[in-house]
């Protein structure tokens, strides 16, 4: 029965249609707190009250972090819901109470035969203290609180008794060891792999012997084939060179002399 019902009815009031109308679609703390604490990753809360524009927001939140927890930006938005998270933690009697209010104005709105008694009827302790969200979250404000600080217990210890934690496990062996390890000599300076550039290329001319290119270069080429016919012999040697696409360079010596050259992605 939606709230815009107030066709007459046979043994029904326009006062009682009112207070039944109210009961059926206001919004209780209760309710709102259980899907805050079960289901406020996915804005479960948010529709509940009427705000599905928010509701979407933490949803979006919720998947887009899980989506992106290991690029670095994941961490950040499941924060940042956290935190709007907790804030919604204490504003959820407010925003319960806006909720009913708003209900009570439409169903004003919507009959101007209410009498007095009904609409003081709408404000009575018994019938107003979910609905205001005044006395629903005195009634829920202890456990409430008190299961937002074992989740939040439970979180901490969880983090410091995970035995991969690379901080754990130093402290472990700093307690452990009676004197300090000695100092270890530093490691070497990683080698720079030879690799053939353009100058290079432009250097090594017709007539040169394999040596004394390997020489320009810096490192002996790799010898990619040989043909030896008749006395005469032909090889073709390789090397790898810096480049944008990394880059490599082929020369052809004919009975030890360079007769030809090729190079692609150099620089």
């Amino acid at each position: 029965m939606g709230i815009h019902d107030f066709s007459p009815r046979s043994g029904i009031s326009t006062d009682a249609r009112a207070l039944l109308l109210f009961d059926a679609n206001k919004r209780s703390v209760a309710v709102a707190y259980f899907l805050l604490i079960l289901f406020g990753g996915f804005g479960a809360h948010r529709f509940y009250v009427k705000r599905p524009g928010t509701g979407f927001l933490q949803l979006g939140l919720t998947i887009t972090g899980w989506m992106t927890l290991f690029a670095g930006i994941g961490a950040f938005l499941l924060a940042a819901l956290g935190i709007w998270l907790l804030s919604d933690f204490f504003r959820l009697p407010t925003l319960v109470r806006t909720d009913n209010a708003s209900l009570i104005e439409r169903l004003e709105c919507q009959s101007s035969t209410l009498s007095k008694s009904a609409l003081d009827q709408f404000s009575q302790p018994d019938r107003a203290g979910d609905e205001s969200g005044n006395s629903g979250f005195d009634r829920l404000r202890i456990p409430a609180i008190a299961v937002l600080v074992f989740i939040c217990v439970f979180i901490v210890g969880l983090f410091f008794t995970m035995p991969d934690r690379p901080g754990t496990q130093q402290s472990v062996r700093a307690a452990g060891s009676p004197t300090a390890e000695p100092a270890r000599p530093p490691a070497p300076e990683p080698v720079r792999p030879c690799k053939a550039t353009l100058d290079h290329f432009l250097s090594l001319r017709e007539g040169m012997s394999y040596p004394e290119a390997s020489r320009i270069i810096g490192c002996p080429g790799t010898e990619m084939s040989r043909v030896d016919l008749a006395g005469h012999s032909t090889v073709m040697v390789g090397w790898s060179g810096e480049g944008i696409f990394g880059g490599n360079m082929n020369a052809m010596f004919q009975n030890g002399a360079l007769v030809s050259k090729a190079q692609f992605g150099l620089r």
